[in-house]
């Protein structure tokens, strides 16, 4: 059997505000996320230099994590869940830096899974398949403080496993840029070719490994491309990129667009196969007239930036265009700083913002920190700094860590009020993340 669902890792010397987790499993596991998943038990171990806590669950579940402090504690909020009545809703650990957990329904079909700590501590939060389990490692050696100030979640009833009090930031930030000098800043962060290339490497593959690989070589494109993914990222075989090139070639031979697409990728980066723009933009080129988004981004991309092809402005919007409009994040992303810098288009703040918003709102973090920046500078849109937190949160959950820092810079100048606010909009728009 082949394992397509890796375990969902973050790594956090001290726990920012937000973090955002989905666990990618296969489509037999997807069926059975109808419903609530219930929580089934919670244990922890001292062993060592760590404490273990491993939250159990029926199936894979979502989650969003942060902390508060005063005092300091870590809550995993498990999303579509109920604990099972048998569930203890406190256990007392006792240990010096873990002294207890606590777990409770804090609103209809969230969980709350608290972690009261004696004292901040780095720790490891994992989600494995099978059984379905949230580790988290906490320990109990000193890691570097940064400064990272994690906003309290909304106030709850004194039924709910958390009544957070007011936060502080955990150092004085340095005040933020007087407006003026913010719209410069806000303004020249918008490349003017800041368009990405996108794969989708490592479609998931459920089944035998041997009966796949039989449909691979029977001629079944599908199959290939899935064998290819599997290759690319090391999926249950040895990581090989040019043998996923060799598969997606196989399969994009076929007419298989999303495989022309990653394998003009591998073209661009040189990977498994030798570095060539020209191939590159032949295989986007295939790809985008199939009409699959990431080809269409791809080519987009290659013409803006004069590779593989004549650059051109008005044929990279196009592609970008085409792309966007299917829902691509990249594109979207891309499409916005066009019509901020009437690159292709005209120049139009107020399509760059609705189409940089929706690649935001899909979770694509440089539009999320971007966002957070204009919302902060005022520029193309009303200065909220509740609003650029959130967007800086969002960001920052996704590992950016200039969105970190902004988020520090701002934290001074918001009330409790409004940080509990920008926390609650950051939840409202929370993406998972594969």
């Amino acid at each position: 059997m082949v394992n397509t669902a890796p375990a969902v890792r973050r790594v956090l010397a001290v726990p920012a505000l937000l973090a955002v987790f989905v666990f990618a499993g296969s489509p037999a596991l997807a069926q059975m996320a109808g419903g609530e998943a219930r929580v089934t038990a919670v244990e922890h171990q001292t062993a060592g230099d760590r404490i273990l806590v491993v939250v159990h669950f029926d199936r894979p579940v979502r989650f969003v994590e942060g902390t508060a402090i005063d005092p300091y504690r870590i809550f995993f909020d498990l999303q579509a869940t109920r604990p099972a009545e048998s569930l203890a809703a406190k256990t007392a650990v006792g240990d010096p830096i873990l002294r207890d957990i606590r777990v409770a329904q804090y609103q209809p079909g969230i969980t709350r899974v608290v972690l009261d700590m004696g004292q901040a501590a780095p720790y490891l939060a994992t989600f494995l398949a099978d059984p379905p389990r949230l580790m988290v490692e906490i320990s109990r050696t000193s890691g570097s403080a940064q400064t990272r100030l994690a906003a309290p979640p909304a106030p709850t009833s004194p039924a709910s496993p958390d009544h957070p009090k007011a936060a502080n930031p955990v150092a004085a930030p340095t005040a933020m840029a007087s407006s003026t000098v913010a719209r410069a800043q806000a303004a020249n962060t918008i490349a003017s070719a800041d368009s990405k290339l996108s794969s989708r490497f490592g479609a998931g593959a459920n089944g035998d490994f041997g009966a796949l690989m039989k449909a691979a070589q029977r001629g079944e494109a599908k199959a290939q491309f899935q064998i290819g993914g599997l290759y690319m990222t090391g999926h249950g075989v040895t990581s090989d990129p040019a043998v996923a090139a060799a598969w997606y070639k196989a399969a994009a031979q076929q007419g298989l667009a999303i495989a022309a697409s990653n394998l003009g990728v591998l073209y661009a980066e040189g990977l498994g196969v030798p570095q060539s723009d020209a191939e590159a933009a032949n295989w986007f080129r295939k790809a985008a007239d199939a009409g699959d988004a990431g080809g269409e981004n791809n080519l987009g991309s290659m013409y803006l930036a004069g590779r593989g092809v004549a650059a051109s402005d008005s044929l990279g919007a196009k592609w970008i265009v085409a792309a966007a409009e299917q829902g691509a994040p990249e594109a979207q992303y891309a499409l916005g700083t066009l019509y901020a810098n009437g690159r292709g288009v005209a120049r139009d703040d107020e399509q760059a913002v609705k189409w940089l918003k929706a690649a935001a709102a899909q979770g694509y973090a440089p539009a999320q920190l971007l966002m957070g920046k204009l919302y902060a500078a005022g520029a193309g849109v009303p200065r909220d700094p509740v609003e650029a937190y959130c967007w800086f949160a969002l960001a920052a959950a996704s590992g950016d860590k200039e969105a970190a820092a902004a988020m520090n810079t701002l934290t001074p100048r918001l009330t409790s009020r409004q940080l509990v606010e920008a926390q609650q909009r950051a939840l409202s728009i929370a993406k998972p993340r594969p």
